[in-house]
C-alpha cells in the first residue's frame, strides 16, 4: 500500500518542524513521568489570571476525576530558560467533551480513534505562534506512532485560529454555549491527518530535504524512528513514548 500522500506530507512537516533550532523546549511524558504537580500549579496560576474560575469548579473537578483525564492522558509541556511557559495535553477517548455535549445533538461516534487536545494554555508573555506548531507537531507526531487517526478539540477564538490553521475544522456553523463554563462560547474542531497536513501551518520551504520512507503495511505504520524525539536535541526537543 502506498503511504496516503497526506501523511507523507505530514511526515515530512513534522521531519522539517522538529529539526528547527529554538530557544523554547518542549518535553513529553505520560503522566506517571512527567510532573504533573508543577504543570497542575500551572494551570491553576493561568486559570486564575485569566478569571477563568469554572475550570476550577466541583463540577469540572468532578469531570476531571471521572474521567481520569489527566491520568489517561499524555502530557507535552514548554519551557525557556528553565521556566514553564505552556502546555497541552493529549487524551483517547472517553473524552471531556463527552460530558461537555451530553443532550447536544452533535455526535463523537466518528471519532473514537482520535485523541483529544484539550488545556492548551501559554503564558501570555510568549507569544503563542513562537511555538504552538511545534507544540502541535509534537502532539501529531505522539499520535501517529500511536496509530490515532486525528485531531478533536473544544476550543474559543483564539484556539479555534491556530487549530484552523494546523488543518482541524468546526464541527457545527455556530458555536455552542456553555452555560456551566460561564455562558462561554466554545467551537468543538475535529481534523484527521490528511486534513491537517493540507492545512496552511503545515507548509515546507522549498528545497528541503526529505527522508525516505518505505513503503508500510498501513497507513500509519510507516517508520517513524527519524523522527524520535529523544534523538533530536538539535531541535530541543525532549520526549518520552
Amino acid at each position: 500500500m502506498e503511504l496516503d500522500v497526506g501523511i507523507q506530507k505530514l511526515i515530512n512537516f513534522l521531519d522539517y518542524i522538529l529539526s528547527q533550532k529554538s530557544s523554547f523546549n518542549i518535553h513529553s511524558a505520560s503522566y506517571a513521568q512527567a510532573p504533573m504537580d508543577e504543570i497542575r500549579q500551572y494551570r491553576n496560576n493561568q486559570y486564575l489570571i485569566r478569571e477563568q474560575y469554572y475550570l476550577l469548579n466541583e463540577l469540572q473537578i468532578k469531570c476531571e476525576e471521572q474521567y481520569q483525564l489527566d491520568q489517561r492522558s499524555h502530557h507535552f509541556w514548554v519551557t525557556k530558560d528553565g521556566v514553564l511557559v505552556g502546555c497541552i495535553r493529549a487524551t483517547p477517548a472517553p473524552f471531556e467533551l463527552e460530558m461537555v455535549l451530553a443532550g447536544s445533538p452533535l455526535s463523537l461516534s466518528h471519532f473514537s480513534d482520535y485523541i483529544e487536545l484539550s488545556r492548551l494554555i501559554t503564558s501570555h508573555n510568549h507569544e503563542v505562534s513562537a511555538f504552538s506548531i511545534r507544540l502541535l507537531a509534537c502532539v501529531a507526531l505522539f499520535s501517529l506512532k500511536n496509530q490515532y487517526s486525528g485531531f478533536l478539540a473544544m476550543c474559543k477564538a483564539p484556539q479555534r485560529r491556530l487549530f484552523q490553521r494546523f488543518g482541524m475544522k468546526p464541527l457545527s456553523s455556530e458555536q455552542l454555549t456553555l452555560l456551566e463554563r460561564n455562558h462561554g462560547k466554545y467551537w468543538f474542531m475535529a481534523g484527521n491527518w490528511h486534513e491537517i497536513a493540507m492545512g496552511p501551518g503545515c507548509s515546507i520551504p522549498e528545497g528541503y530535504l526529505i527522508p525516505e520512507l518505505t513503503t508500510p503495511s498501513h497507513p500509519l505504520t510507516a517508520d517513524l524512528s527519524f523522527l524520535d524525539f529523544k534523538y533530536n536535541q538539535q531541535g530541543n526537543i525532549h520526549a518520552q513514548f
